[in-house]
């Protein structure tokens, strides 16, 4: 999935570390007039509950946005 994020800078890092922790990768960090925007693939299975979590890191700030990016085959699990 592709992840769209914007969190008032204080909390971008924890964002960043979060996503890298679901498995996801970061292809872009920017700052905005509204703090900073993070964009990246994280795949969909590790996205549950994201909202929740998201709100709970940002102290409810942060928004997102995700859309289907493409099928790829799942690494497999040893």
């Amino acid at each position: 999935m592709r992840i769209e994020i914007t969190v008032p800078l204080k909390f971008a890092d924890e964002v960043v570390r979060d996503l890298v922790g679901r498995g996801g990768t970061v292809s872009d960090r920017s700052e905005v007039s509204t703090g900073a925007a993070i964009s990246g693939l994280v795949p969909l299975g590790a996205m549950s509950d994201y909202g929740a979590d998201l709100r709970a890191m940002s102290h409810g700030q942060g928004t997102f946005r995700m859309a289907l990016d493409h099928y790829d085959a799942q690494p497999s699990r040893s």
